[in-house]
């Protein structure tokens, strides 16, 4: 249900103001981090270009599937398409025709690893990132920290970030079970906030107050578009318009 509410929302969020009816409308399958970082910052700017983003709420596997069914015109996740495609593959579903999709790179990401401000631990290697996320790890004195439980908090959403982080830190490797779970990536950093012993991956631009990043192997990745075919003319003129310097700026 909750997915459901999120939906609605995103695509309400990103509706024309009154009086735009003439922009033209390109329906784009994505998560929350294109909805809040890219196309909400950017609607006014959208707006005086002739533009209006539609937004289908979707984790990574769904937009590919929303964008071979033609249910929408571009999908969006933040990892590059060779990623995207190994997670849509492990979530059991196989792309039908990669060479029709063509991916568009919008900026880049970056995720971190995050853990409440109080946790004396200011390091991690991935090996020990590993153990804790696998569920190995169960307290911190093992990592060099306190005499404490280890808290992982994960998303219930997947999204470009969880992907990354499992492509490149976990390696195959399943995160643990034993978790608390969050309806997305932009409530890990609240939960992490709340719960001393927890942590969890945010995108770098969420760390607040009450939580701290951890120094760890870097993970970057691009906030990538897909097209399927030969983008139509006001598919190319959003596409053409997010590589402007006025575009840009907007972005969070």
């Amino acid at each position: 249900m909750k997915r459901i509410i999120l939906s609605l929302a995103a695509v309400a969020a990103l509706a024309l103001p009154m009086g735009a009816s003439a922009a033209e409308e390109v329906t784009v399958a994505t998560g929350t981090t294109f909805i809040d970082k890219i196309f909400n910052p950017l609607k006014p700017q959208l707006a005086t270009a002739g533009l209006s983003v539609k937004v289908v709420f979707s984790d990574p596997t769904e937009a590919i599937k929303n964008l071979e069914a033609g249910t929408a015109e571009l999908a969006g996740a933040s990892m590059s398409f060779d990623a995207w495609v190994k997670a849509a593959e492990a979530k059991g579903y196989a792309v039908k025709d990669k060479a029709v999709l063509t991916p568009h790179v919008v900026i880049e990401e970056e995720t971190v690893v995050v853990v409440h401000g109080s946790n004396s631990v200011t390091t991690l290697s991935k090996e020990q990132l590993q153990g804790i996320f696998s569920g190995k790890v169960q307290n911190w004195k093992e990592v060099g920290g306190s005499d404490a439980p280890v808290l992982v908090v994960w998303p219930r959403v997947a999204s470009g970030a969880s992907a990354t982080f499992s492509s490149q830190i976990m390696a195959g490797a399943a995160v643990t079970k034993e978790i608390l779970d969050v309806a997305s990536i932009n409530d890990t950093v609240d939960a992490v906030a709340s719960n001393p012993e927890a942590v969890s991956i945010a995108n770098a631009d969420k760390v607040k107050a009450g939580t701290k990043k951890i120094a760890a192997p870097p993970l970057k990745r691009p906030l990538t578009l897909l097209s399927k075919g030969a983008p139509t003319p006001k598919v190319k003129k959003l596409l053409d318009f997010l590589q402007t310097a006025e575009a840009k700026k907007a972005f969070k």
